[in-house]
């Protein structure tokens, strides 16, 4: 299986800010996944928790769609997650 970043690299028809987006939505994605097995939560558990419907935690992890932020804010606190944002000197100013 390729990695994203092997994807990303060949992809021809997007412009730099739309696959850093996608890399974004990627890390986050990875990172709901990665917390609910370690939780040992199923997606239904995590709809429970949340109080997100479960069909739209299938289709964020899945990539089908990006949450609106609040949203996104309930999967991440039944998680134990926040959101950290980091803003790099260089990257502000480039």
């Amino acid at each position: 299986m390729k990695s994203w970043k092997d994807v990303k690299d060949n992809i021809k028809s997007l412009e730099l800010e739309e696959k850093e987006e996608i890399d974004i939505i990627s890390k986050l994605v990875t990172k709901v996944i990665d917390r609910r097995i370690e939780l040992g939560l199923s997606q239904r558990d995590l709809a429970m928790l949340s109080g997100v419907k479960q069909p739209a935690i299938a289709r964020f992890e899945t990539l089908g769609s990006i949450p609106r932020l609040d949203t996104l804010v309930k999967i991440l606190k039944a998680l134990g997650l926040k959101i950290n944002i980091i803003f790099d000197e260089e990257a502000a100013t480039a």
